[in-house]
């Protein structure tokens, strides 16, 4: 429960940070449309989706490795390979 909290909040933090959310959101839309989708759930949908996002918005890569790295600790998504879409 511990990992899920520092998830959220990390993730939660980041996407207020910066300032807007519009390609992660319109991702998520376009997974919605693929049936294999619907069984990750929205936190492992947000994980990878704000990676694209921070990788779209040219942030810092020491911010993306950072993501990167605390996703993969968790075992989130962090490839289309990850979510079966490749």
């Amino acid at each position: 429960m511990e990992k899920v909290v520092e998830a959220n909040t990390l993730l939660s933090g980041l996407g207020f940070e910066s300032g807007g959310t519009a390609a992660a959101h319109a991702i998520s839309e376009g997974f919605s449309l693929i049936g294999e989708m619907h069984s990750f759930t929205h936190g492992e949908k947000v994980a990878f989706c704000t990676l694209v996002q921070l990788i779209l918005e040219q942030r810092p890569p020491e911010i993306i490795q950072e993501v990167y790295d605390f996703c993969y600790k968790l075992g989130l998504p962090i490839t289309l390979a990850d979510l079966n879409s490749a």
